[in-house]
């Protein structure tokens, strides 16, 4: 039996839609102060690089301990 190659399309020009998503994305991360990725927000805390999931149930764990304790 032949198989049938698969072909992938690749746009390479982002349509306007995603430019526009991506400009407000860029404008709100240099807002908070993000300057790169991966950076994870987590209530007014800022997580700078890869985290392990771990630490990210541990940060959340203790902003959701200090909310309910207001």
């Amino acid at each position: 039996m032949q198989q049938c190659p698969i072909i992938l399309y690749i746009q390479t020009d982002p349509d306007e839609k995603s430019m526009e998503t991506l400009s407000t994305n860029l404008q709100l991360a240099r807002l908070v102060g993000v300057q790169g990725t991966p950076a994870t927000i987590i209530g007014d805390e800022m997580i700078p690089g890869a985290v392990s999931w771990e630490t990210l149930e541990a940060v959340v764990k203790e902003k959701l301990a200090v909310a309910h304790a207001q």
